[in-house]
């Protein structure tokens, strides 16, 4: 079936709402006008992932976002998600990024001690060594 600009239009009102709310991808369905399974299919076809997928995504991204702010608990960052474990968050969270929230939180840490990025850091010490970049001869004649 053909996508219309009006099921693009109700695709991208459910999208937004599933950035916004904790309803279910059928409550969001019947909001926008279609039914779970075709909305999810439709959906799927234009955002290349299902609804849930593009949720939890989403709300991962939210969650690396507050991480790298420091201010908010790991427990703040996860219920303020919509997440009512903090394991399974923490599952998420690790299956997506590779570190769980403390060791992703410590290693954001851990960068931001040292001032100066790894380039400059480089920059720093072949500046250091005078006989690599001391001019030649011929240059100051």
């Amino acid at each position: 079936q053909m996508l219309t600009h009006g099921n693009l239009v109700r695709l991208c009102r459910g999208r937004d709402m599933l950035r916004a709310d904790n309803n279910s991808v059928a409550a969001i369905a019947a909001k926008i006008g279609m039914s779970k399974f075709h909305f999810i299919r439709q959906f799927k076809a234009i955002f290349g992932e299902t609804p849930n997928r593009y949720r939890v995504r989403h709300r991962m991204e939210l969650a690396r976002t507050r991480m790298h702010s420091g201010n908010d608990s790991i427990t703040e960052i996860c219920m303020d998600l919509g997440y009512s474990s903090l394991g399974s968050f923490s599952t998420l969270f690790t299956r997506h990024f590779g570190l769980s929230p403390t060791s992703y939180r410590k290693n954001i840490s851990a960068k931001s001690a040292d001032p100066a990025p790894d380039c400059l850091s480089l920059l720093r010490a072949a500046w250091s060594r005078e006989s690599q970049f001391s001019r030649s001869d011929t240059a100051s004649k």
